[in-house]
C-alpha cells in the first residue's frame, strides 16, 4: 500500500513524503522517501495527490513537478 504525506510547518509547505506499507500488515512501513537523504526527495506536497504505480515505478505529482521513483540498477 502506498501513501503520500503532505507536510507543512507554520504555513510553509514542505516536501511530500512517499510511504510504502506491507499490505498484509499495514503497521509495517517498508519504505519512505526520506530514508536516503536527498536522493528520493519529492517536490512540495499538494492536497489529494495519489501515487500511481506502473511498470515498476511510482509516480507522484507534486506542486511543481512529477517525481518518478523506482529500483536502482
Amino acid at each position: 500500500m502506498w501513501a503520500i504525506e503532505r507536510r507543512s510547518q507554520e504555513r510553509i509547505v514542505l516536501p511530500a513524503v512517499l510511504h510504502a506499507y506491507d499490505a498484509t500488515k499495514v503497521s509495517r512501513e517498508l519504505y519512505n522517501s526520506e530514508q536516503v537523504g536527498q536522493r528520493d526527495l519529492l517536490g512540495l506536497g499538494i492536497t489529494f495527490s495519489v501515487p500511481t504505480i506502473m511498470n515498476g515505478k511510482v509516480y507522484v505529482g507534486t506542486a511543481s513537478e512529477l517525481d518518478v521513483l523506482g529500483l536502482l540498477n
